[in-house]
């Protein structure tokens, strides 16, 4: 998870320190469950 919060860091030119938070959490899960095909996704409403 470390490695993709990373790319992303540097995918949008920003800091580490910048991209954090739940923004960067739900990027990051929204990413890592569409490496999975078939995979559930459960959307809280």
């Amino acid at each position: 998870m470390k490695a993709l919060r990373s790319q992303l860091s540097q995918t949008f030119g920003l800091e580490h320190g910048a991209l954090f938070g739940r923004g960067r959490a739900a990027l990051v899960a929204a990413i890592e469950e569409m490496t999975y095909p078939g995979a559930p996704v459960i959307i809280p409403l």
